[in-house]
């Protein structure tokens, strides 16, 4: 900033030259910035490049030709010439509808039309002139060649069309991005649900984990940064179109391995436009969930509209929209498992092994257990049920609120194009309390979104542009309790109760689910946001066309405020007893946590810079050379810094009491943020287009590689304050749930609860529990790779066949660096004092770079653009995922053995060998020639659909045990058999039992599991929705609509259960996905 700063002094005669422009912008800018809370963001603007050469009839080049790029509904213009080999470039042009003048000396003027530039798709175009004479002007209505001939990037356009016509989930366009290959759903990746919606989607591309997508809109980051995940998209009606690029995108681009996603809303044109809407859906036109007992009770409405148009002609335009979302449904699918009755009353007879006290190791006779006043007080909030398994089909009614709107300008300013935009969205869930039972409750939400964006993009000349966006994204979340119950009114317990904003069950017995707890969603508030600024210099310059850029972050924010495992989390496994729920009644909790909660204030600057050259080698060879410096600076907690290490032999100067080993932001020799700067972090970024044939069915060769570095999510770094001295933690193993501490032999750090304000008189309880970031830890990245063969079949239809992989190096990852080790009398109980360093440590979980991943994929796409009533978008991806951890949560340790580096290694998580989607819209005749009530009745209907064709996903058969008595707790079970049974059977006996479950048993004491990670694979997915409406009028449009979700009712069953623990589920299919669903919709356009 000094720099710009100092430019603008030292050139005064530019900076007076162009103070109109300049007072225009700060007028602009100003008011919309003063509007928001201070979250200042910046990236590149939304635009693409057209380039092309003119020659004459002989194919000769002609240079000097005047060039003018007209956008169709702004008249917004760029003017060029061509250089000495006749060609030309746009660049840094909004998407759009675009016309195309061409004039020189001798020759007829060349006019085109229907030119459809899409974000960030580079189009190429050959003009060819006629010498003046009889014509004076040659006019062509026609679109750009589909195929690319300029980059070695992947990518798919998903046009306006598709986002209006498409059915879609809760109108939500980011399941659009679906339509690119490579992309499956991303399993194990924390989507934050208590401070996100469902608007909010975890997507995985081309192997690597599901936040390593970059979103952009309008050109600026529009992802949360406690997740990198997506924040909610504008409704369908506000956007134009975005494109998906999913591998060797260029050296613009930071931040993510996977894909970029650049969102474009509409703007307003010359002409004024506009929609109305309401879409319905009613549980009445639904069928029932194949495990359901009853049809869902769904009411939902979503309603709103869009209006743009001019405001001075030519110049300035405007353009709104408005969508709100009301819900209230009872959701009918929902599967507990609960104690019997004979269970209930002690009487566990049924259980073929013998039943101990898990204290005395007394046997039960009969296996009778007493029934203590605690579990009848308990039982007595749990549901019953008559099947004699204990399952239980409950409803669980929601009623959500939903706002969103967005407001945008857009203004021609001689050589500069400015625009802005405010979104927001509003909403409200006010949760379920388990109707005052133990079922499993749902946290009340309110969450807001405001962002706000302005940009100015400024053609200096005809070959120097500049590019600056400035952008603002808070979202604020604050969750309330509903839980009607905490596990200290079911008993006298002997450890602190929390406020009575924080208390809420938290109990997990093995074997089963549906009640005791909501998730891991404390009440809280969680507010983000960022400042940033970037610009972006093109300079074209022969057959050089360069961008030169950097992006400055002066201020990232999460703050957050919870009541996180106050209320203890209880953990009843059965291996006191022999039986969970025996040792819930007896008290005997296999795992006992209790933190202070969290009060963090995450604080910190970013910055980056990138070169790209786009370089014309040859007319038929293209370069793109790009380098990307992405350096890391740790964030820290400016406020109460509540950062923390471990460092073996290390003696804190802040906190004389802590432990040997633990370091903090101020001690002298650890670094304030608990890593150092990763400043290194340089990114080449290389691809190629050749064109192996021109002419009217033109042949590319296109590849590339790069490498792709990954930020981390904000999240992280909560995990400091789970630590003494800011918010002590505790995890006991094997401890009498009535007087935790006590039996444990450790001292209750509890109260204070956060925020704790420590000072160096703090005191550590021991055994110290720690999550830490190795001082060390860098960005790790994926290298990308793709070799692709394009074909264009035809005017508008292109083949494309690629090989595409990655490889994720020094990837996050997370390890248990004190686990117990198992000796003679080793037990869940003495868990801790096994540890190496015990006393002083218990569990320490280190974040490091030992994540690796790799995937190999050929992709198939065959796409044909709109014409001759229809267009259609298929894909199929055969591939293979292998990582050594799918799981990118926070401080989630996912491999069983913390001995064996090697022993998580194997497919992904979201492993999709066979892959294949088709997306397709069309228009039937209209019948021009019938009878009008044929008309009327029968022609003119529209239709899209979107077919999904997949393999299912593998899981992991685990034990359900800490068998290996390492304190980890994720152990497999052993595999003693054939896993496998045929699939060619009824529906009935796969749900019954999907796989050989004898094959398995627990794992022997002291092992970890002979059972490789993620040897079965779950049911695969064939699934149609389909939409099809009737419009009425041309200029002023009313439809009729109806979306079919499921139109041929499949049953889609989820995973089995795969706990050998869980008798009841396991093997046994409990749920599905959505049956068949329908939605209605009335729309007016204009």
């Amino acid at each position: 900033m000094k720099a710009l700063r100092s430019a603008f002094l030292h050139q005064p005669s530019k900076s007076l030259r162009f103070f109109p422009e300049l007072l225009f912008a700060l007028t602009f800018v100003i008011p919309l910035t003063l509007t928001l809370s201070p979250e200042l963001i910046a990236q590149v603007a939304p635009t693409t490049r057209l380039s092309g050469e003119v020659v004459d009839s002989s194919a000769a080049y002609v240079p000097g030709a005047q060039v003018d790029l007209v956008m169709s509904g702004t008249q917004f213009t760029r003017h060029t010439i061509t250089n000495g080999e006749g060609w030309f470039v746009f660049d840094l042009v909004p998407p759009g509808n675009y016309e195309l003048n061409v004039s020189a000396n001798g020759f007829a003027a060349f006019h085109q039309s229907g030119i459809q530039l899409d974000v960030n798709v580079p189009a190429n175009l050959k003009v060819r002139l006629t010498v003046r004479g009889a014509v004076q002007q040659v006019n062509v209505i026609e679109n750009a060649p589909m195929i690319d001939t300029e980059s070695g990037a992947l990518r798919q356009v998903v046009n306006e069309r598709y986002i209006h016509e498409m059915p879609l989930e809760g109108r939500n366009a980011a399941a659009l991005v679906f339509m690119a290959p490579g992309t499956v759903t991303g399993k194990g990746t924390d989507r934050a649900t208590y401070a996100s919606t469902s608007d909010t989607i975890a997507v995985s591309v081309n192997g690597t984990y599901g936040n390593q997508v970059a979103y952009k809109l309008d050109g600026a980051t529009h992802e949360d940064n406690i997740t990198n995940l997506n924040a909610a998209f504008p409704n369908p009606d506000a956007l134009a179109e975005f494109s998906v690029e999913t591998n060797n995108f260029d050296a613009r681009y930071g931040g993510s391995g996977g894909a970029v996603v650049n969102i474009v809303t509409k703007s307003g044109t010359n002409s004024l436009h506009g929609s109305l809407f309401e879409y319905l859906r009613n549980g009445a036109l639904n069928a029932k969930n194949y495990f359901a007992s009853q049809k869902d009770a769904l009411k939902r409405n979503q309603f709103g509209g869009s209006i743009g148009g001019p405001i001075v002609h030519d110049k300035l335009f405007y353009f709104g929209s408005y969508q709100g979302t009301t819900i209230a449904t009872t959701s009918n699918a929902n599967t507990a498992f609960v104690p019997t009755d004979a269970q209930r009353r002690g009487d566990f007879s049924a259980v073929k092994n013998q039943l101990v006290n898990p204290f005395t190791k007394a046997p039960f006779p009969g296996n009778q257990v007493p029934v203590s006043s605690f579990a009848s007080a308990l039982f007595a909030k749990i549901p019953t049920s008559s099947d004699p398994t204990g399952k239980l089909l409950y409803g669980v009614p929601s009623e959500i609120r939903n706002h969103q709107g967005l407001a945008k300008l857009d203004y021609n300013l001689g050589k500069h194009q400015l625009s802005g935009s405010f979104f927001y969205v509003h909403y409200r869930d006010p949760g379920w309390n388990g109707s005052d039972t133990l079922l499993n409750y749902k946290i009340g939400q309110l969450q807001t979104t405001k962002e706000f964006k302005v940009s100015d993009t400024w053609t200096i000349s005809s070959n120097l542009l500049n590019s600056a966006t400035f952008d603002g994204l808070n979202l604020d979340s604050i969750q309330t309790r509903t839980a009607p119950f905490s596990i200290f009114d079911f008993g006298t317990i002997n450890a602190t109760k929390p406020a009575e904003q924080f208390q809420e069950t938290g109990l997990n017995v093995t074997g089963f689910s549906g009640w005791g707890t909501g998730g891991s969603q404390p009440p809280g508030e969680w507010i983000r946001g960022n400042y940033e600024v970037s610009d972006v210099v093109t300079w074209l310059r022969g057959n050089h066309m360069m961008h030169l850029g950097a992006t400055y972050t002066p201020h990232a924010k999460f703050d957050s405020k919870t009541g996180f495992q106050e209320e203890p989390v209880l953990r009843f496994d059965g291996s006191g007893s022999g039986n969970a729920l025996v040792d819930l009644m007896t008290g005997y909790v296999s795992s006992f946590t209790q933190t202070a909660g969290k009060a963090k204030f995450t604080r910190g600057p970013q910055i980056s810079a990138f070169v790209q050259d786009t370089w014309r080698v040859l007319p038929m060879l293209s370069l793109d050379l790009g380098l990307r410096w992405e350096p890391f600076i740790p964030y820290t907690d400016p406020l109460e810094n509540q950062v923390g290490g471990f460092i073996p032999g290390f003696k804190s100067q802040r906190f004389p009491n802590a432990p040997a080993g633990l370091a903090f932001a101020g001690d002298s020799g650890f670094p304030q943020g608990g890593i150092y700067a990763d400043t290194n972090n340089l990114s080449p970024r290389l691809g190629f287009s050749y064109a192996l044939r021109q002419g009217q069915h033109p042949t590319t060769i296109r590849g590339g590689w790069g490498i792709f570095y990954i930020m981390p999510f904000m999240k992280l770094y909560n995990n400091f304050v789970q630590n003494a001295p800011f918010s002590p933690s505790v995890t006991l193993f094997g401890t009498n749930l009535f007087d935790p501490y006590g039996s444990a032999g450790v001292t209750n750090p509890f109260p204070p609860f956060a925020p704790v304000h420590a000072d160096a008189n703090s005191r550590f309880p021991l055994p110290e529990q720690y999550q830490y970031f190795n001082t060390h830890w860098g960005l790790g990245h994926t290298n990308a790779f793709n070799l692709t063969i394009e074909q264009q079949l035809a005017t508008d239809l292109v083949f494309r066949a690629a090989y595409v992989g990655t490889q994720g190096r020094d990837l996050q990852y997370f390890q248990e660096r004190n686990p117990a080790v198992f000796k003679t009398g080793a037990t869940v109980s003495n868990t801790n004092s096994r540890r190496p360093l015990a006393p002083t440590y218990a569990s320490l979980i280190e974040m490091t770079n030992d994540g690796i991943s790799n995937y190999h994929s050929l992709q198939l796409t065959l796409e044909k653009r709109f014409s001759s009533r229809f267009s259609i978008v298929s894909n199929y991806t055969y591939s293979k995922s292998l990582d050594n951890q799918s799981v990118d949560n926070q401080f989630t340790v996912s491999d069983p053995d913390p001995f064996d580096p090697h022993f998580n290694y194997g497919l992904s998580d979201f492993d999709t060998p066979h892959n294949l989607s088709i997306w397709g819209i069309g228009d039937l005749p209209r019948l021009s020639g019938m009878p009008w009530l044929l008309r009327a009745v029968a022609g003119g209907w529209e239709t899209a659909g979107a077919l999904a064709w997949r393999s299912g996903t593998p899981f992991t058969v685990v034990s359900g045990q800490d068998r290996s008595f390492s304190g980890v707790g994720q152990d497999r079970a052993d595999l003693s058999g054939d896993a496998f049974l045929h699939g060619d059977r009824s529906r009935a006996s796969l749900i019954a039992e999907y796989f050989n479950t004898a094959a398995f048993a627990l794992n022997a004491p002291g092992t970890f599991g002979s059972s490789p990670r993620n040897l079965l694979r779950g049911p695969g997915l064939f699934n149609l929705d389909w939409s099809v409406q009737k419009s009425f009028g041309e200029n002023h449009k009313t439809s009729i609509r109806a979306d079919f979700f499921n139109v041929f009712n499949g049953v889609h069953l989820n995973a089995p259960g795969a706990n050998v623990s869980s008798a009841s589920t396991f093997g046994a299919i409990t749920s599905a996905g959505d049956p068949r669903i329908v939605q209605l919709a009335l729309r007016y356009q204009f």
